[in-house]
């Protein structure tokens, strides 16, 4: 059990679009995008693509909807494109209207997407600017694209759309993790798993004074930059915890009750593979966030977590992770580009297990 604690006062030119190549790699979102403005579609007029079902736009006025479509470009393009390159360093995402795109990451395919996903989501909101996968086309698609400067544009209007991209990015992140993780099990099911070892007896509970949950977050990657009075916010509003060496803090296939960012200690991530054999997923150092996949998208435990030795956590409970992942509040915002950012790393070392076989 965990124990509430008490605070203290560069690739060649490709080709993406019928008889178009794009010579700067690092341009491609841009070299995209202004394709669709010659063919009469430019950025102040809203694309003529019909977006009443896509999630990301439901909920919008139409005069917010329109708004928020003046951020975007929109084009058409045949099958076998290659849209975005695993490695290229751009900032862009893009949102399927119609058609489907295949995902792949060092030749591997890691998923399919339809009318209402996204691509690039984690260029555009996450820690880098580096694809972590290749995604072409495989039917002809309708897309619209999303750069720096069409978020810049919503940002600074403070428009509404900007809350639910976030959101919906944060879900469709969480998803593709566990579909990653499961893909790892898969993968790693026939080696007979072994349980990370405890640095220290179960039970015992962590020695010392504990940390100040301002400095874990100041310090935690997602949160550290975030607006300073934004932090000292969440700070108040998350629980300090203590973990003794052994305790299960989440477990695999119950439902979600709390998200957590560990303070001090290691946290071991293990799931189940094939014939029910126990693989290791990860090895959580401080600073890292758990918990969050299956509250950002309202599903069982894909994994358990269990504190190697003893540790302090930040606890972060459904009700108010739920609470954050649509306030419109300088908290609200900032906890959601934290956990944009933080899944985007993971995400990427998923893939990166994925491509090597799940080692």
């Amino acid at each position: 059990r965990v124990h509430p604690w008490p605070r203290a006062a560069g690739s060649p030119g490709r080709r993406v679009g019928p008889g178009r190549y794009d010579a700067s790699p690092r341009r491609r979102i841009g070299d995209v995008a202004h394709i669709g403005a010659e063919r009469g579609r430019p950025r102040d007029g809203a694309p003529p693509v019909s977006v009443a079902r896509i999630p990301l736009f439901e909920g919008l006025s139409p005069a917010a909807r329109a708004e928020a479509l003046a951020a975007f470009h929109s084009f058409e393009v045949g099958p076998g494109e290659e849209l975005l390159v695993e490695g290229e360093a751009d900032r862009g995402m893009l949102v399927v209207v119609e058609g489907q795109l295949s995902v792949t990451r060092a030749g591997v395919s890691i998923a399919r997407l339809g009318p209402g996903d996204t691509a690039g989501e984690m260029a555009l909101f996450g820690s880098s600017d580096r694809r972590f996968a290749s995604v072409t086309t495989v039917t002809a698609c309708k897309l619209l694209v999303l750069d720096e400067q069409g978020i810049e544009l919503l940002t600074r209007r403070e428009h509404p759309l900007v809350g639910q991209l976030e959101l919906q990015v944060l879900r469709v992140m969480g998803g593709r993790l566990r579909e990653m993780n499961h893909l790892i099990a898969e993968a790693s099911g026939r080696r007979a798993g072994q349980a990370p070892a405890l640095a220290a007896p179960a039970g015992t509970l962590p020695a010392g004074e504990p940390p100040d949950p301002l400095d874990v977050l100041r310090a935690a990657p997602g949160f550290a930059g975030q607006d300073p009075r934004a932090l000292l916010a969440l700070a108040d509003r998350f629980e300090l915890v203590a973990a003794p060496a052994g305790a299960a803090l989440i477990e695999e296939g119950r439902r979600p009750e709390a998200a957590y960012l560990v303070a001090t200690g290691r946290v071991g991530v293990t799931t189940r593979g094939a014939e029910d054999r126990e693989v290791v997923v990860a090895v959580l150092p401080p600073g890292a966030t758990f918990g969050q996949v299956a509250l950002a998208d309202a599903q069982a435990r894909s994994a358990t977590c269990r504190a190697l030795e003893p540790a302090f956590l930040l606890r972060i409970p459904a009700a108010l992770f739920q609470a954050l992942e649509t306030e419109a509040s300088p908290p609200g915002r900032a906890f959601r580009r934290a956990m944009i950012d933080t899944l985007a790393g993971q995400l990427k070392s998923a893939n990166e297990q994925v491509a090597g076989g799940g080692r």
